[in-house]
């Protein structure tokens, strides 16, 4: 009786070492349809931003665009970096949305803007004296021109209290550079429109001569060129747009005034185990599950395989048009990696703890 009870607990254990050996050998032998799942955040798709970068340097581009080619971004350098201004669209909040072609912001300069005035001025009494001087002088234009005269000299009287007040605030440091240079600039302006006048009265006095004429045309040409040369080279104004829809942000690294981030169009990013990315191929399906929308899986493709120090890695766009989801949410990504053995798949996940 003992002896056939222990030789029914031997055929047992034989029958349970066949059955293991029957795994083992079917483990090593015999490919099943095995799946990969790696650890997934979502990160913004595309950034486009405005910098300031002091010194008289701005630029305008993109951080992170995975839709195009790179470019480069837009540089505007200036010499007088005190006297540039962006002027950011007054429309704009932190956190609204902006649409693609809708002005951003005006990037203007005007160094020493009182010096175009003065000559705006001086270009206009040179064609009003040189037309004076064709028509000929009349006592009612001498009249005008006296009275023209004593509104000039009236209005830098004026002007002068507030030329002095700006001035001593300047010099005590309680007013910055671009307001003392704008008042002086505005008193040089109404000097020279007193002289004008001034030479106007004398002028419709003393009668015209062809020579006078020949002269006050000459004049004219060449300020008309110097105004013309002075805007060109001290004026300056540039309107960005927004390249692509997005919301706007003014938070962001020392420099930056607006970012606009691309939000309908999100990027997935997954680590995977280095054995695994050879079994991937770039198009293939792939189920993103979020920890904070666990009724939803998300259906997408695989858009690239990568690698960097910490081991490999898979993206995928994700579809946002919604607003569903948002840069910074955490998750897992699931792949099929084809069919293998058991034990190719206990050497992938072995590869892959002791990658990590």
């Amino acid at each position: 009786m003992i002896a056939k009870s222990k030789d029914t607990v031997f055929k047992r254990r034989m029958a349970a070492l066949a059955v293991l050996l029957i795994l083992l050998i079917t483990g090593a032998t015999v490919p099943f349809p095995q799946t990969t799942r790696g650890p997934c955040r979502i990160e913004l798709s595309a950034v486009w931003s405005v910098k300031h970068l002091g010194a008289g340097e701005i630029t305008a581009g993109w951080d992170k665009n995975l839709f195009s080619a790179p470019e480069p971004r837009l540089l505007m350098n200036f010499d007088r970096p005190d006297l540039v201004e962006i002027q950011v669209n007054e429309k704009l909040v932190e956190g609204g949305l902006v649409n693609a072609g809708d002005t951003v912001a005006i990037v203007t300069s005007r160094e020493v803007s009182g010096r175009l005035r003065v000559i705006e001025a001086e270009v206009a009494h040179a064609r009003a004296e040189k037309e004076a001087l064709r028509t000929g002088g009349r006592s009612v234009d001498l009249e005008v021109e006296r009275r023209r005269s004593l509104r000039a000299e009236a209005s830098l009287n004026a002007f002068r209290s507030e030329y002095e007040r700006v001035k001593a605030l300047y010099e005590k440091d309680a007013a910055p550079l671009s307001l003392w240079q704008q008042t002086e600039g505005q008193l040089r302006v109404l000097q020279t429109e007193l002289d004008l006048a001034n030479a106007r009265v004398k002028t419709v006095e003393a009668g015209a001569k062809p020579a006078d004429i020949q002269v006050a045309q000459a004049e004219v040409l060449r300020l008309e060129r110097e105004l013309e040369r002075v805007s060109r080279t001290l004026g300056f104004s540039e309107i960005l747009t927004a390249p692509v829809s997005g919301r706007i942000s003014f938070r962001g690294e020392p420099g930056t005034v607006l970012t606009i981030e691309r939000e309908d169009t999100l990027l997935a990013f997954a680590a995977i185990p280095e054995g695994v990315a050879q079994d991937l191929t770039v198009g293939q399906p792939m189920q993103i599950s979020l920890l904070s929308r666990r009724d939803m899986l998300i259906n997408t493709h695989l858009e690239s395989i990568g690698f960097d120090t910490t081991g490999a890695y898979v993206t995928a766009f994700v579809n946002n048009k919604e607003g569903l989801f948002q840069a910074g949410m955490m998750g897992a990504a699931r792949l099929k990696r084809g069919n293998h053995t058991i034990f190719d798949g206990f050497k992938t996940m072995l590869s892959g703890q002791k990658s990590n």
